[in-house]
């Protein structure tokens, strides 16, 4: 929500204010450096998002042309308000765009701004419950040998096309819509049935891919694989750019790969979220963010923690468990069948 109220004219007055004073302090020689300019013109935007947040990503899109950042598709792709052009005025509506934020930042936006800076200092004392025990439990090893399963970075594609190119000029190759520059339409390689090196998995390599774990490990048990446990560490999703996805595309992806995972694998498994299992792609909200704003990717977390309880993996009750996420990054929940 903005601080103050205004008007759509006074929304736009404050945008070209915020842009009259970036390009001022574009031209300044008055910063010691490109990093302290780079966050000084931080803090001019940091005005747009807080008294016209819709009208910021726009804003943003034209800074980013203007100055060269990216091409003029990149900067589109990267800053308007249907991709992350949301996210980036969120984060400048509550960073500390004069400190450590606006570096990590500006380093972010070119290596040419600022340095990424150092990784701060963590102060563990309040992350346990209780302190460690002085005198821990050894355990012993019981001599027994088990056979444990690390699955990661499915990438499942629902859109790829067998027949289509598979040596496109750019984007995610094996799709209708690309083609490889100076080959006017024509397929120089055409995609096969279980992929191709450009692309991301068809259906059917996932398929024989799952297929084959237990006759190849030895671990074939009624038609399935069946090991000690599972661990999978995350990304379902095919690597699209934001404008090629939504949070539907998401949820399908999540739930066509969980359900091959039932019908191959057997015994205890342990997923993860991965940053490609989001919507925007990359992006969880710190839960310190005011209101409703820390909970707007917990839909993700109620989605899979639903989809595993629909598969008969675990009950209502665990399911409420597994999407009580605390953290920002990856959350690992144990499912058995």
């Amino acid at each position: 929500m903005p601080i103050q109220k205004l008007t759509f004219a006074q929304q736009q007055e404050v945008i070209n204010e915020v842009i009259g004073n970036i390009s001022v302090i574009a031209q300044s020689s008055q910063y010691a450096n490109n990093c302290t300019k780079c966050q000084a013109a931080l803090g001019a935007a940091k005005r747009a998002a807080q008294l016209a947040p819709t009208l910021t990503p726009d804003m943003m899109v034209q800074l980013c042309q203007q100055y060269k950042f990216h091409s003029n598709a990149t900067c589109v792709a990267d800053f308007e308000a249907t991709t992350f052009g949301a996210i980036w005025t969120q984060v400048l509506y509550f960073a500390d765009v004069t400190g450590l934020d606006g570096q990590y930042i500006c380093a972010d936006l070119s290596s040419s701004f600022c340095k990424t800076p150092t990784t701060s200092p963590l102060n563990t004392t309040s992350l346990f419950p209780k302190p460690k025990p002085a005198n821990p439990k050894q355990w012993k090893p019981c001599g027994e040998r088990v056979k444990v399963l690390h699955m990661s970075d499915f990438h499942l594609d629902p859109r790829y096309d067998v027949g289509s190119e598979a040596n496109c000029s750019s984007g995610l190759c094996c799709r209708s819509n690309v083609a490889k520059a100076g080959t006017s339409g024509q397929v120089s390689l055409a995609s096969p049935l279980y992929g191709a090196y450009l692309c991301d998995s068809p259906y059917d390599l996932g398929l024989a891919a799952l297929e084959s774990v237990g006759p190849l490990t030895g671990t074939e048990k009624n038609g399935k694989a069946s090991f000690a446990w599972t661990v999978y560490t995350g990304d379902l999703v095919s690597h699209d750019s934001q404008t090629q996805l939504s949070r539907a595309y998401t949820e399908y992806a999540e739930a066509s790969v969980n359900e091959m995972f039932k019908d191959f694998i057997s015994g205890p498994i342990f997923p993860a979220l991965g940053n490609h299992d989001s919507n925007p792609e990359a992006i969880d909200a710190p839960h310190s963010l005011p209101g409703p704003l820390g909970q707007q990717q917990s839909w993700n977390y109620d989605h899979v923690s639903k989809l595993w309880q629909h598969e008969g993996w675990i009950n209502a009750e665990a399911a409420a468990e597994a999407r009580t996420h605390v953290s920002t990054g990856k959350k690992a929940t144990v499912f058995t069948r």
